[in-house]
């Protein structure tokens, strides 16, 4: 059987994709920075702040993921370092260990329409394929 991993389960989209994959029968491991249980995880493993490469590749060959949702971010934090280290360096490490892995997941990563800026259409309207002018350092991160 499949296994899919997820970060960010207890966040904004996070708890909705867990509530999908649990009602569709899939198994999922929750990773997430905060304790407790997520619900229909049949795993819910606390990782460090900032988990490295490492420690996320010891992870990938445990569960052996077929797929990773890769939904953990912040829009708000105090510090730039922090920003960049919660919405780029994790997903860079992400993809670090997962092109590492023998099980060669594949790698959900979400973005935010912050990331277009103003929208550029009539009907306020943003769309993938218009182009990125990032208004705040959420956005450019």
């Amino acid at each position: 059987m499949s296994v899919a991993l997820v970060t960010g389960p207890g966040g904004f989209l996070g708890r909705y994709v867990c509530r999908e994959l649990a009602s569709r029968g899939i198994e999922f491991v929750a990773l997430t920075r905060a304790d407790g249980v997520i619900e229909g995880a049949s795993r819910t493993i606390s990782l460090s702040r900032g988990p490295g490469k490492e420690q996320l590749g010891t992870i990938f060959e445990e569960v052996r993921p077929r797929a990773i949702y890769h939904l953990a971010g912040t829009s708000r934090m105090d510090d730039l370092e922090g920003l960049y280290r919660a919405n780029v360096f994790y997903a860079g490490a992400i993809l670090e260990a997962a092109l590492a892995s023998d099980a060669r997941p594949a790698v959900l990563l979400v973005g935010s329409a912050a990331e277009y800026g103003q929208p550029v259409h009539r009907d306020m309207s943003v769309r993938e394929t218009d182009p990125c002018n990032p208004l705040s350092a959420y956005g450019i991160s």
